[in-house]
This record gives structure tokens, sequence and C-alpha cells, in this order.
């Protein structure tokens, strides 16, 4: 008998959706400042809405499926950055730009939206963990964002939580073999993902610190 899909899997595809946009927003960034073409962007299928998860998962190999989009979505924003950053460095402030305003865009979505589930031990929390507490629901909404490889990774680990103050660091970089397959740096995915997170956080009272890639601290802001 095949599996069904449930929440976790919607959770997953939505993550890979929101790569996508991010993807199809640095692209519009690209044609604007000239780096790049409709034609190229879209060429490289940059831009289109990914289609119903009933129509591209296998519902017979579900994870496959799921791990599938991953290691189809993951190596297209690789590319597309590395290919803009080697031909030319100075034009990852405008990149981070850019991942910041869809941060602040994503966030105005999902601000007031219900949790599909409590996926808590995907992201490194114990069930229930931190419910109400505005740190951890901060974090939680950023979860549903980043995409991490697949739950069964288990690479997001909490270091310290409490009202005012969550860290958590990532114990193996997933990212980082398809930007060297793409002869790109992993720093600027880190880069622009931390300009994105920062986006979600600029209309809170919180603030996300850590300069190392796999540490990173959500503090609230002092008055």
């Amino acid at each position: 008998m095949s599996a069904s899909l449930s929440p976790i899997h919607t959770w997953m595809y939505q993550k890979i959706a929101y790569q996508e946009r991010l993807l199809a927003a640095l692209g519009q960034t690209a044609v604007r400042s000239g780096w790049r073409t409709e034609a190229q962007l879209k060429e490289a299928g940059i831009g289109e809405t990914l289609p119903p998860m009933d129509r591209v998962i296998d519902p017979d190999d579900i994870h496959g499926s799921l791990q599938g989009m991953i290691d189809w979505a993951e190596p297209r924003l690789a590319s597309f950055v590395s290919g803009l950053l080697t031909e030319d460095s100075a034009r990852l402030s405008a990149l981070e730009e850019t991942a910041f305003r869809f941060g602040v865009m994503v966030f105005s979505e999902i601000r007031d939206q219900e949790p599909a589930g409590d996926f808590s031990f995907a992201v490194g929390l114990m069930p229930g963990s931190g419910a109400g507490e505005e740190a951890t629901e901060l974090y939680r909404k950023i979860s549903d964002v980043l995409l991490n490889g697949m739950p069964c990774d288990r690479v997001v680990r909490i270091t310290e939580q409490t009202p005012d103050h969550l860290s958590w660091e990532y114990t193996a970089d997933l990212h980082e073999p398809y930007w060297t397959a793409a002869g790109g740096d992993v720093r600027w995915f880190h880069t622009l993902r931390r300009s994105l997170v920062r986006g979600m956080l600029d209309s809170t009272d919180f603030t996300l610190t850590g300069d190392d890639w796999n540490h990173c601290n959500l503090l609230r802001k002092s008055n």
C-alpha cells in the first residue's frame, strides 16, 4: 500500500517552494541590474511556480520524491548565484538586499498563519517546546521557510532557549556540496540566508547575531 501525503510532506514541499521564490527574486534583481535577461531566466525555468505537490510526488516513494526535489532545487540556486558572483563578487550586496526584502515579504505572509503541524523534532526542538514564547515561535517561523535537507537529516540543534533568546547550530552543511559543484563559494549562500532571516525579523523585537555559518542567535533587541 502506498503512503499518503501528510502535513510534514506539505511543509517540506513549501520550503522548497520558498527557495524557488527566493531564486526568482534574485533573478529579477539580475535582470534589473543588466546581469541577465528575461529570456535567460525563462530558459532556466526561473520564476515558474511549482506545480501542486500531488502532481510531482510519487505516493509510493514520498521520501525519495522530496529528496529528488531538494536535489533539483539546491543546484539551481547555487548555479545561478555562483554564476553571477563569479563574474563580479561586488554584486553580492545587491543580492543581499534582495534576500532581505524577500524575508520581509515572506514574514508578512506567514506571521499570523497557524502552523501546519508541530515539526519540533525536525528543527531541533522538543515537542511543544517553548509554546507561546516569542523567541521560539519566531524560530519556528524561520524554520518554516529555510530548507535544511530532509527532516530525518536532523542537522539543527538548539543550544540555548529562553523567552528572550534562542540559539541554534547546524551540525552539518548540507548545502556545501551543491555550491562546490557549481564552482561557487558556499559562504555566499550563508550570507544570503542570513539576510533573508534578518528581513523576516525586521518587524519584530528580535535580531539575528552570530558570525559563523553554523551558529545563530535570536536575541530580543535592547530598548
